[in-house]
């Protein structure tokens, strides 16, 4: 897990930091009203619990003062229907819409953020055994990928694990217990979303594809 105090501070350590990491990232988002999650990042066993269980699978960024602590926004009086202009900013970097969050947005770059993730949505009234539930069930979706050290070679495999990744949750219901379940949004732009709206109605329609 890493803490930042805003989401470009990933941009400003990449090259230096981040991108030795082999394989994908994610960014865990939440807002003021999102009282569980809040208080899941704030236990120190359930920090321990994400940390371990992603490790050599996803290098995980959260807003945070501490490790573990409130976002650093938590303590500063606010308006809880409004958003804190770091927590703001990670959304519209991410393309994320209120109605998403909170969520997890999983990353094959930070270049690539906005083409290449995969956003799964999260309960806001899930307990802490309900979040734990639905970290493990994403989270071991991921291939485990040792470190790589030439360059070329990790950012090949972390598309693959992507790629994998993204193969692996599509369509698939994680902490299905919910009304409102876990669910994917991956944006794509142009052609990218006619082929993709093509390819999941000949999906549903059982139709095979001639090209």
């Amino acid at each position: 897990m890493n803490t930042i105090r805003h989401w470009k501070e990933i941009l400003e350590y990449w090259d230096r930091e981040f991108e030795s990491y082999s394989s994908i990232y994610s960014i865990i988002l939440y807002s003021p009203m999102d009282k569980n999650l809040i208080k899941f990042f704030s236990d120190n066993d359930c920090w321990a619990y994400l940390d371990q269980l992603s490790t050599n699978k996803c290098l995980n960024f959260i807003i945070a003062e501490t490790k573990p602590g409130f976002p650093t926004w938590y303590e500063v009086p606010h308006n809880e229907n409004l958003s804190p202009p770091e927590f703001s900013m990670t959304a519209d970097a991410f393309g994320i819409d209120n109605d998403q969050i909170p969520c997890l947005i999983f990353f094959r770059d930070i270049e690539s953020r906005l083409e290449e993730r995969v956003v799964c949505e999260i309960e806001r009234d899930a307990n802490i055994d309900e979040l734990r539930k639905i970290f493990d069930e994403l989270y071991n979706k991921i291939e485990r990928v040792d470190y790589i050290k030439d360059k070329e070679e990790r950012k090949k495999q972390r598309g693959i694990t992507f790629s994998n990744f993204r193969k692996n949750y599509r369509g698939k219901k994680v902490g299905n217990m919910f009304s409102k379940k876990v669910k994917k949004f991956t944006k794509w732009v142009g052609e990218k979303t006619i082929a993709a709206v093509i390819s999941e109605l000949f999906d549903r329609l059982g139709i095979k594809d001639s090209n």
